[in-house]
């Protein structure tokens, strides 16, 4: 495998984040009630620890034998999609989440 195919994956893995995030809506009224809340904003919050545990599991996961592959080709794959996940969620994080928060609060 090329480097270049595995910072694609990376990219891929980044940009998967933020795609599926923009399918949640931003605000959604409660049932009997005035107030509204951001199912966007809830799963934001869940990224942090989904990151941590997919990272750990892809780094991890060859060295202990809990995947049908390994080796150093697989570990570099792993390492670098791992990266891209978690470039995602700090994208996520610092530049949408301040905008999704603007945006809900001026509706």
């Amino acid at each position: 495998m090329q480097l270049f195919s595995l910072f694609i994956v990376s990219f891929g893995a980044a940009f998967a984040i933020v795609w599926l995030l923009m399918y949640v809506p931003i605000k959604w009224r409660i049932p009997f009630s005035e107030k509204y809340w951001s199912p966007r904003l809830a799963l934001c919050k869940l990224l942090a620890p989904f990151d941590a545990g997919i990272t750990m599991f892809l780094v991890a996961g060859g060295w202990l034998g809990l995947t049908s592959a390994a080796g150093l080709g697989v570990t570099v794959f792993n390492v670098l999609s791992g990266i891209g996940l978690s470039m995602g969620v700090l994208f996520t994080q610092k530049v949408l989440v301040p905008k999704w928060r603007k945006e809900l609060e001026k509706k």
